[in-house]
């Protein structure tokens, strides 16, 4: 058999800086979760070169650069009978935290009135919130989201949206992509 390639990304360039939020935007397929993955360094790539701050990214720097990032994926993927509480309890566990940051982010993700209620009971949007509290939490200096207001209705992506941009101007750069 012959081994066709086909090629997912050709000629992408981009810059997304500090403070901002950089939305990359496209319909179904074309190719904004490739995108994500390789500046995440979750996919590997045939050519080209990704660069962070002028550097390019060699194997090494690729590891210590995946480090600095948090990912949030499409599709939420928690232990459904933890509280919302819990589930930030036990990142903060896992990764060496203080618990005290829990409250702190459970207020700034709006989160506090369902922080005793399991994550299977709770709205899309404040499992989403969930979910990217669960990546602040390694204290990121980017922020990567893949479709996050996907299944939210307007209000609940709206407010999502302003919540990026209240974490951007945190610091956090923050690169999404929208359907």
């Amino acid at each position: 058999k012959t081994v066709q390639h086909k090629t997912i990304l050709n000629q992408v360039s981009g810059c997304a800086k500090p403070r901002q939020v950089l939305a990359c935007m496209g319909p179904s397929g074309s190719g904004k979760t490739s995108l994500l993955n390789v500046l995440s360094g979750r996919t590997s790539y045939n050519s080209g070169h990704v660069s962070v701050n002028g550097m390019v990214l060699d194997r090494k720097a690729t590891k210590s650069w995946m480090a600095e990032i948090g990912f949030v994926q499409q599709d939420d993927i928690f232990f459904g009978h933890l509280t919302v509480r819990d589930q930030l309890r036990y990142t903060c566990l896992l990764r060496n935290k203080k618990i005290e940051c829990v409250d702190s982010m459970l207020e700034t993700l709006r989160l506090t009135k369902v922080a005793d209620s399991s994550i299977n009971t709770v709205s899309g949007g404040e499992r989403k919130r969930v979910n990217i509290g669960t990546e602040l939490l390694t204290d990121p200096a980017v922020l990567i989201l893949d479709e996050p207001t996907s299944g939210l209705d307007s209000t609940s992506a709206i407010s999502l949206i302003q919540l990026l941009g209240n974490i951007a101007r945190n610091g956090v750069t923050v690169i999404t992509s929208i359907h």
